[in-house]
């Protein structure tokens, strides 16, 4: 069911119960299983970031440099077999291409293939990001930091839970807490409140990659018949 964007002005507080807790260590300690066989370092966002975890949320993992997608498929050959499926996704003409790596239903590993803007680093920052060395503290739950949910709530943590607040009208301030440009607050704001009104539309490219093609030669051919892509690979 689609989250309606939240217009309240008012922050409130959610506590957590133990199941909170509990799903929210088992969704990390999943999370950081995966993250320790990549070469390089990697992040959660969203709401395992966050702490705000649902029976529904997603594993979400993203590395921010570039690198060969080959290596961070051997690095995971050992625990899985095969993937669930493989696409490479871009937002908009302009945006960096990504592949999508799907473990299963509820994991998937994201990676740029082109060197990524600040505004689009900052893109996970809002959202919220927490690297695998603060994830856990032993068997304990780590660092949880602040970000905002998909109905535009910046979600706080606290040592109980978190607070919750919309962000509607307070871009600046939502810049500054969360060290991001006010260009991706604006952004998100934007687009998020016009997906509440019309639904979601579709992305530029998002493309299956097939079993015998590695990411980057499918994104070549992709760009065969994409000139913006293709500029993009050229001028990165």
């Amino acid at each position: 069911m689609k989250e309606k964007v939240s217009y309240r002005k008012d922050a409130r507080e959610k506590i957590y119960d133990k199941e909170d807790w509990e799903r929210l260590r088992e969704m990390r300690m999943h999370a950081q299983k995966i993250m320790e066989k990549l070469p390089i370092e990697s992040y959660v966002h969203g709401s395992l970031a966050r702490g705000d975890v649902k029976k529904t949320s997603d594993i979400d993992i993203i590395l921010l440099e570039v690198v060969p997608s080959y290596k961070i498929e051997y690095s995971l050959s050992s625990v899985w077999l095969g993937f669930q499926s493989r696409e490479i996704v871009v937002a908009c003409p302009n945006s960096v291409p990504k592949a999508h790596i799907h473990i299963d239903d509820r994991v998937t590993i994201t990676l740029p293939l082109l060197k990524m803007k600040e505004t689009e680093e900052d893109f996970y920052r809002f959202s919220g990001l927490v690297g695998i060395n603060d994830m856990m503290k032993g068997e304990k739950i780590g660092e949880r930091v602040a970000g905002v949910n998909k109905k535009l709530e910046l979600i706080t943590p606290t040592e109980n839970g978190h607070i919750e607040e919309g962000i509607i009208g307070m871009e600046p301030e939502v810049s500054r807490r969360l060290n991001v440009g006010i260009e991706i607050v604006k952004e998100r704001v934007r687009v998020l409140t016009r997906r509440d009104k019309i639904g979601r539309t579709g992305v530029y490219i998002k493309s299956k990659v097939p079993d015998e093609e590695t990411f980057e030669e499918h994104l070549e051919s992709l760009s065969d018949s994409e000139p913006a892509l293709k500029r993009q690979m050229r001028y990165r």
